[in-house]
């Protein structure tokens, strides 16, 4: 009830819910994408990751 007072109705919140999930995984897929192009790019160095 504490998080829904922030609301002006469930709908509002259900909204709300679903487009925060949308941008968190649009971000998550970004971050794998730019960390897979980051690695490609980067020339071999010799040297094991640790």
């Amino acid at each position: 009830d504490l998080t829904l007072g922030q609301f002006k109705n469930r709908k509002d919140y259900e909204t709300f819910a679903l487009e925060s999930l949308q941008n968190m995984l649009r971000r998550k897929e970004f971050l794998k994408e730019f960390e897979n192009s980051h690695l490609e790019a980067q020339p071999p160095s010799g040297r094991k990751r640790v």
